[in-house]
């Protein structure tokens, strides 16, 4: 298969967190999206995972964080 590389996507809500999977090797990258749409805000992030902000999305309305 050659160099692979994985990536982690999902649940995933503060920087010490994300840092300590990178660096422990299980993981090459962790992705990210939600915590964005918090503007910015580096403490751990508030989400419930609840798709509020995806829902805003399709009906034409602000994406933002909806748990805040």
């Amino acid at each position: 298969m050659g160099d692979a590389r994985l990536l982690l996507v999902g649940g995933l809500r503060g920087p010490q967190q994300m840092e300590a999977i990178v660096q422990g090797g299980d993981d090459d990258f962790v992705s990210l999206c939600r915590p964005f749409i918090r503007e910015g805000k580096t403490e751990v992030a508030a989400c419930a995972s609840c798709n509020r902000c995806l829902a805003a999305m399709v009906n034409g309305e602000v994406v933002r964080c909806y748990c805040e």
